[in-house]
């Protein structure tokens, strides 16, 4: 049974928390490393697999070219 908001609305707090610059840093940090550790975990698209092979064999053709 829901309490009504009338019986409630004594017992609200106050939204009043700041973070600190510090503990926002760290927040968006830690987030942001396991968006990243995420992404690499997954597989390449098949299309990306094929541009990265065709980018490494001209990058190997023209070192081989060079010497």
């Amino acid at each position: 049974m829901l309490a009504s908001h009338d019986l409630i609305k004594g017992l609200e707090l106050p939204n009043t928390l700041t973070p600190s610059r510090t503990q926002t840093t760290l927040a968006v940090g830690h987030f942001l490393r396991k968006l990243y550790s995420d992404s690499l975990a997954e597989e390449l698209p098949q299309r990306l697999q094929t541009l990265i092979a065709r980018l490494e064999a001209a990058v190997h053709e023209t070192q081989s070219s060079s010497r």
